[in-house]
């Protein structure tokens, strides 16, 4: 049963830490409501992948507490793995197996009755546009085809609860807008959905709600709406000629300028809050130009999901066709920690 009214999760100061030191979490609090769809996005070692463990039952938090539909995910895991489904970035399919030999066989060890599971699975590969391909052997497979299968074999049981890591890594943007339907219509049909990813404007139009996180901090936690609202400003992105370090001191003079506008660096791109574009973007331009930092091409973002993510982390959101690369949307300095 929900832990309350209208919830399926609460986790209070939750904190899980790894051996040296690591902290992956670090006194989070989360509530996650039933019929909904919930994206956590962050950088890399925001510890976004430790919470969505923690709450499947496949890791214990060092302290605090965590409910997942009426029970204690660290103690109750194998009841849990009944009534929600976790479905890891890594895509651990047999690739000689054709995609119906590999349903089937997933849905006996899920313990489904036999009589329904030529059922289940017509069903599940029509929902998903499978049906064409279930003869087909798995190394046969597109990438998109594979996360399709993969998302097939989380949704056997008809989970309650819903779990997935990045599944629209490496997806065009059909694939994409197909993924985040699904994930919509999952919710209207009583399911609850948590998501993690870094596809901004799809969180704006399908999400309920988003949590931005950091160093294992929740930053924002809300619907979209709220947290563009609170947090995001107008943003100028400018592309320069040659990559250009953080400490590198012809940015010294651009920060001087701007005061106490924010301002980041990764590699040759350039980010900076606006309040008036009209009237600013002269003089940063300028300025550049002066300090020979020669700007390729600029763009002004208007506030959006992705400028307030900026604001709250440092970082810009991942680009669709970059995620998966290692390093990307790093903050500069982080030591890679598990999360």
């Amino acid at each position: 049963m929900p832990t309350d009214s209208g919830q399926v999760a609460t986790v209070r100061s939750l904190r899980k830490s790894y051996p040296g030191g690591v902290v992956a979490l670090d006194g989070v609090d989360l509530d996650l409501d039933s019929n909904s769809v919930t994206a956590l996005t962050g950088p890399n070692g925001s510890g976004k992948t430790t919470l969505l463990r923690i709450l499947a039952g496949r890791l214990a938090p060092t302290s605090g507490t965590a409910i997942v539909l009426g029970v204690d995910p660290a103690a109750r895991s194998s009841y849990l793995r009944r009534r929600l489904s976790f479905v890891s970035q890594e895509l651990a399919l047999d690739p000689e197996m054709t995609g119906a030999q590999t349903l089937r066989l997933f849905a006996v060890l899920y313990g489904l009755p036999r009589g329904s599971i030529g059922a289940r699975v017509d069903e599940l590969a029509r929902s998903l546009e499978l049906m064409g391909h279930l003869a087909m052997p798995v190394h046969a497979y597109s990438g998109g085809l594979r996360r399709r299968l993969h998302l097939a074999l989380g949704l056997l049981q008809e989970p309650e609860l819903l779990l997935l890591d990045e599944p629209t890594a490496g997806l065009d943007p059909a694939g994409r807008a197909f993924l985040w339907g699904l994930l919509k219509r999952l919710a209207e049909r009583s399911r609850s959905v948590v998501v993690i990813t870094h596809d901004l404007g799809e969180v704006e139009r399908h999400c309920d709600r988003v949590a931005v996180m950091l160093g294992g901090k929740i930053l924002a936690f809300s619907s979209p709406q709220v947290v563009v609202r609170q947090h995001a400003r107008r943003m100028l992105q400018i592309e320069l000629a040659q990559d250009v370090a953080a400490t590198d001191p012809r940015l010294a003079h651009l920060r001087q300028l701007l005061g106490a506008k924010f301002l980041a660096v990764q590699r040759t791109k350039l980010s900076v809050q606006l309040d008036d574009p009209h009237s600013e973007l002269e003089g940063i331009l300028a300025m550049l130009a002066a300090q020979h930092l020669e700007a390729r091409a600029f763009q002004v973002h208007e506030p959006d999901l992705a400028t307030a993510y900026f604001r709250l982390t440092g970082v810009s959101a991942e680009e669709p066709s970059r995620r998966g690369e290692p390093g990307t949307g790093r903050r500069r300095g982080e030591n890679g920690e598990p999360g």
